[in-house]
């Protein structure tokens, strides 16, 4: 469980403006409108899992060597506020609400929007019958409800923590107790973003004949270094 005490994405896309609010009824604007909103959603998906493995970096390292905590609190203190980063970025990914952008309504209009019709008019994924397609589609939102524990946990402490000074929190008794109530861990936040990937690489490839190509910056190596440099200046300073 991340505890708050404790201790460029390669990816670029256009910003995307899409008006909130209910789909059209025009297939063909219902169409434009999901692969907007695909695109913005991978947009957040990418910077969400490269902000992520910012925070994983850090305590990679530090298990190696104790050079980022010697030098100062810095490190922890981006950690802790990197991990509030990634946990309100994944509330507003997967929390349905009916005025925003969320994967729950990427799913739901994906399958509402996918018909025999358009299988054929298209003529993608013709290595899959429609059967399979609709198949793989009502999967998705099978696998967004078995995320159904981690994703009320994430609204819980979002709701109570990191959107809101919620007047049943006033002190860090509380708050450790909201965090051990709702707990969200290192395998939830991992499984919530590559639900995220997956499920949008599939409809855009689905509906667009799109493979999404990507590579998300690692930041280990360039904080093994960071440590590296700091251990050389901690022993020349004894000199």
């Amino acid at each position: 469980m991340w505890d708050f005490r404790s201790f460029s994405c390669i990816f670029s896309i256009e910003t995307l403006k899409n008006p909130k609010g209910v789909y059209s009824l025009n297939p063909k604007v219902q169409l434009k409108q999901l692969e907007r909103d695909i695109e913005w959603l991978i947009y957040q998906t990418f910077l969400t899992k490269q902000t992520f493995n910012a925070v994983t970096a850090v305590s990679k390292v530090s298990g190696k060597t104790d050079a980022l905590s010697k030098y100062g609190d810095y490190f922890a203190y981006s950690q802790n506020v990197m991990i509030s980063e990634v946990q309100l970025q994944l509330s507003k990914l997967f929390v349905e609400n009916k005025d925003s952008h969320s994967l729950y309504k990427i799913i739901k209009v994906a399958n509402e929007l996918f018909t025999e019709k358009y299988y054929k008019q298209t003529g993608y994924n013709q290595n899959k019958s429609y059967k399979e397609i609709t198949s793989n589609l009502q999967q998705l939102k099978s696998d967004l409800k078995d995320l159904e524990k981690p994703i009320q946990n994430l609204k819980k402490i979002r709701n109570r923590d990191l959107a809101h000074l919620d007047k049943r929190i006033s002190d860090f008794k509380k708050l450790e107790v909201l965090t051990e109530s709702y707990p969200l861990y290192i395998k939830d936040i991992q499984d919530l973003i590559s639900f995220s990937v997956k499920s949008l690489s599939e409809i855009k490839a689905i509906f667009f004949n799109i493979n999404l190509k990507y590579e998300v910056r690692n930041y280990d190596y360039e904080l093994e270094q960071i440590a590296k440099s700091i251990e050389e200046y901690l022993e020349n300073k004894k000199e």
